[in-house]
């Protein structure tokens, strides 16, 4: 049959698409993605105005060229056409969606991924023992579909293989095999061979080997524990990765986390007061990175009393980093301390998780000592081995049981940061605050008497957090006034501190020295309070010129700065007013700040008082995150023209509020503002994603997608996840 002038009008356009996409390939290279080009033919019909209709689906897209290459090359007025990217990347399907329509694809959950897994191994051993002893696999791969699949398809392989002696397959399979998974994965060998070139493809792409020492990193840290994302930060600088490990150099690192959060290998799973608290790697790239590392000698595991190793024979193990997890005194000492054991002469970075100490005079090259949770810290001779460590840049001994400093920590000249968290450490001595160079110090404790200016003067203090403050002597103002590196001060409570003395030290008026710690160059940039008396002598005094750009107040206030005060606070970015006691309608006067970025605002017991949390039209010009905490949501309106940059909006409250009916109101709006409890969420222009409690009731999320859908944008409607009970 000959083709009609219909079907080759079709046949030419779609030649010309396929010349575009091939064009598109010559311009990028081959390693940009993959291209499908479905046909619409139903579409397809000469002078119809659905003539120029293309489905376009580019698989695993990893740079920003592709997105700008498609938006160049293909038109913008088609008529029902889509094109679908797809990419791990956060910032390229931003740039590709323009803002809007991006669907975050989640993993399977735990009903779904047995499906999957089952479904490949055969529903013929699908047996009580077997389905058991699989647990391990399932919760390792966390719900991603091809590593579900290889694993699976490997198991079945090997079932058919030793059928005729095992009968099939067996609970010691699946068990050897949840074993060795992240090692078969790294070897790449038949079903894992398509798994280790994704998993080896998103390591080798990463910016520079710093990125990738600083990712291999994370196996120190236990499985299953969401990993405190300052504490990696920290460690990673002690470590010398990235910028060299100088603590001027805290936004290198951090450009390394946003990194791999961006490419989605490490994912948030505590977002707090706008931060990400702590986070996590993928459970089958933790298995990939673990057994990388280890082969890598890049690091020694020892998990549950075994030596994890890549090849069965340890002997004489010489590496810079060790971590200890989960064991008992006598795996340990089968692993570490025996003659084929670890040497830990030549080991820099120790860290020790539910386990037995080690005998640290064994330790001579120290860099970082993380001994978070261990008992028997609290006794001299383990604090004067530590005391040894001449080396030592960073030291944890948070949650350990240790209630003294002993005074040879003088010895420790390199130390960097202490932390001594939760511990019963109730006052430093003097030998900590004259080290060298130390630069962050956190508890809860006072400081000791005696720190003269000439000491202070010294200090390379940056971060002082937990210091409680009484007047015994002037060792805190001598702090305050003369640390000229310090930065971030949190000051727990005050005890018997009279307000004259307050006065002293917290009166940016006055003519002391302190006025340099409010302004310039010199001035703190994050305070923290957690005191209602302070809090309320801070507020007080509370006015421009004032450089501090994040203050976090905890505690009963009597009131806000005046509403032309608080106009004049240009360089307040950050705010967090938490159990102040304070009416939401006070509260309210907030939004005439003018540079404010992110606002928290958080009750306890009974809640917000007062009625309406009404934000006027220029309200919040600046703000992009605003949350409220409480039993209870308050009342939230909305007027047009405020709020105009902000993107997410947190409701962590239980119950959203019940709002009186209004006169002339229609129902259906009624309905939906008691459910909501928020008035006039149209109005935010650049609405993103709008967080909720994680116990809101289905109804409400529902209700709330409902409003998202009409809304403009179509911000992410979602529960925060659930509180973790368990962190690194």
């Amino acid at each position: 049959m000959s083709a009609t002038n219909d079907d080759a009008g079709i046949l030419g356009r779609f030649h010309s698409l396929v010349d575009r996409l091939c064009q598109l390939s010559v311009v990028l290279g081959p390693t940009y993605g993959n291209l499908r080009l479905q046909r619409q033919s139903s579409n397809y019909r000469h002078g119809s105005p659905m003539e120029d209709t293309y489905f376009v689906v580019i698989d695993d897209v990893d740079r920003l060229e592709v997105c700008q290459a498609i938006k160049r090359e293909f038109p913008k007025d088609g008529h029902s056409s889509r094109i679908i990217v797809t990419t791990s990347m956060h910032s390229i399907a931003a740039e590709c969606s323009s803002g809007s329509h991006v669907y975050t694809m989640q993993c399977l959950d735990k009903d779904e991924s047995e499906e999957v897994f089952w479904g490949s191994v055969g529903q013929e051993n699908q047996t009580p023992a077997l389905r058991r002893a699989s647990e391990g696999i399932i919760k390792k791969c966390g719900g991603l579909p091809l590593a579900l699949i290889s694993v699976a398809n490997y198991l079945r392989r090997r079932g058919q293989t030793e059928n005729h002696v095992a009968g099939g397959l067996t609970t010691e399979h699946c068990k050897s095999t949840a074993c060795t998974l992240g090692d078969k994965i790294l070897k790449g060998h038949d079903e894992f061979l398509e798994i280790n070139r994704a998993l080896l493809q998103c390591y080798n792409n990463l910016p520079d080997h710093d990125h990738q020492s600083c990712l291999l990193y994370a196996s120190v840290f236990p499985r299953g524990r969401p990993i405190n994302s300052k504490v990696l930060l920290r460690r990673w600088m002690s470590e010398e990765f990235a910028a060299h490990g100088t603590v001027s150099n805290e936004e290198s690192v951090k450009s390394c986390l946003e990194a791999f959060i961006e490419r989605c290998i490490v994912e948030p799973v505590e977002i707090k007061n706008a931060r990400v608290a702590r986070c996590k790697v993928h459970s089958i790239m933790l298995e990939f990175i673990i057994h990388k590392a280890v082969s890598k000698k890049f690091v020694a595991l020892v998990d549950k009393d075994e030596l994890v190793s890549n090849n069965g024979t340890i002997t004489n193990v010489r590496v810079r980093r060790l971590s200890v997890q989960d064991s008992t005194k006598e795996g340990v000492d089968d692993a570490v301390c025996s003659a084929r054991g670890i040497d830990l002469s030549v080991v820099r970075s120790l860290t020790i998780f539910g386990s037995p100490l080690l005998d640290l005079q064994d330790c001579e090259l120290l860099r970082v000592l993380d001994l978070e949770g261990c008992k028997g810290v609290n006794n001299d001779t383990v604090l004067k081995a530590i005391c040894k460590q001449r080396f030592l840049k960073y030291l944890s001994l948070r949650g350990t049981d240790v209630d003294h400093l002993h005074q040879k920590i003088k010895h420790l000249v390199h130390l960097e940061t202490l932390d001594i968290r939760d511990t019963l450490v109730e006052v430093v001595p003097i030998e900590v605050i004259r080290l060298p160079l130390l630069a962050h110090l956190f508890g809860r404790f006072e400081l000791p008497h005696g720190i003269k200016e000439e000491i202070s003067k010294q200090s390379k203090l940056q971060t002082l957090a937990g210091v409680v403050v009484t007047e015994a002597d002037k060792s805190f103002e001598n702090i305050i006034l003369h640390a000229r590196k310090l930065r971030k001060v949190k000051i727990c409570q005050a005890t018997s501190y009279s307000s004259n003395s307050r006065n002293r030290w917290m009166n940016p008026r006055s003519n002391s020295p302190l006025k340099e710690r409010f302004t310039g160059s010199k001035a703190l940039q994050i305070l923290s309070i957690d005191s209602s008396d302070l809090a309320k002598e801070f507020i007080r005094f509370l006015q421009a010129p004032c450089a501090i750009t994040s203050i976090k107040l905890r505690g009963q206030l009597d009131r806000l700065p005046a509403t032309p005060a608080l106009r004049e606070l240009c360089d307040l970015n950050r705010l967090l007013l938490i159990s102040t006691g304070l009416s939401i309608e006070d509260l309210s006067a907030l939004q005439s700040l003018p540079c404010l970025e992110y606002l928290k605002l958080a009750e306890d017991g009974h809640g917000f008082r007062g009625r309406s949390f009404v934000v006027k039209s220029g309200g919040f010009p600046s703000l992009r995150r605003l949350c409220f905490e409480a039993p209870r949501l308050p009342q939230v309106k909305i007027e047009q023209g405020s709020m105009k940059s902000l993107t997410i909006l947190d409701l962590l409250c239980p119950d959203p509020v019940i709002p009186e009916p209004r006169l002339g109101r229609p129902w259906c709006f009624l309905q939906l503002e008691t459910r909501l409890g928020v008035e006039g969420v149209s109005y935010l222009e650049n609405l993103k994603e709008v967080i909720l409690h994680h116990s809101m009731r289905e109804s409400e999320v529902q209700a709330w997608k409902e409003e998202a859908i009409r809304h403009n944008k179509k911000p992410s409607v979602k529960r925060q996840p659930q509180p973790t009970i368990h962190a690194a």
